[in-house]
């Protein structure tokens, strides 16, 4: 099974991917007035299917977000990623050296419906495919609002999230080498 996480932005006149971003990110950036509170989604991409569907949260706090509940799977704490703008739900199940990733309406404490049924996902490619979200969402901020890269706590966090995530997958790394 192929995983892949990306991004996209919910703007005025519609959705900027990633790809279209990041292609020539100096000119597009400037289409980011306020970068740290751009509203849009992770997609997340199983054997090349968008298997979310459409949602909108502010993307630069959900990323920080996702890095922060992976960061705890790998000590094998089972996590959900509750949305801020809608009663919708990551969950995230470690199992061995994989995670069962799910996607539902519901909260926190209930799954009212699964809009993804809980696929297996290795951790350690889990861990590459956040990573590499996560780098890629901080580029984004930097080149967009170096200031608020600096300054703008959600920006802040994200950078914190980032590191704090490959410091632990390191740790993880390291034990299980002994």
């Amino acid at each position: 099974m192929k995983f892949i996480l990306n991004y996209e932005f919910d703007l005025e006149d519609g959705m900027l991917s990633a790809e279209e971003l990041e292609s020539n990110l100096d000119e597009k950036a400037s289409t980011l007035s306020d970068v740290a509170r751009e509203e849009g989604r992770i997609v997340v991409l199983v054997d090349g299917e968008d298997v979310c569907g459409e949602y909108s949260e502010p993307l630069v706090r959900l990323v920080n977000q996702w890095l922060r509940k992976v960061k705890w799977l790998i000590s094998g704490d089972t996590e959900t990623l509750p949305f801020r703008n809608t009663e919708q739900c990551f969950g995230f199940e470690p199992s061995g050296t994989s995670v069962e990733f799910c996607f539902y309406d519901g909260t926190e404490l209930e799954v009212e419906e699964y809009i993804v049924e809980p696929v297996n996902v290795h951790l350690d490619k889990l861990i590459e495919e956040s990573v590499r979200l996560g780098e890629r969402a901080l580029r984004v901020v930097e080149v967009a609002n170096p200031e608020a890269a600096e300054s703008d706590e959600d920006c802040l966090e994200l950078r914190v999230g980032l590191e704090e995530l490959r410091d632990s997958w390191r740790q993880h790394e390291l034990r299980q080498r002994r």
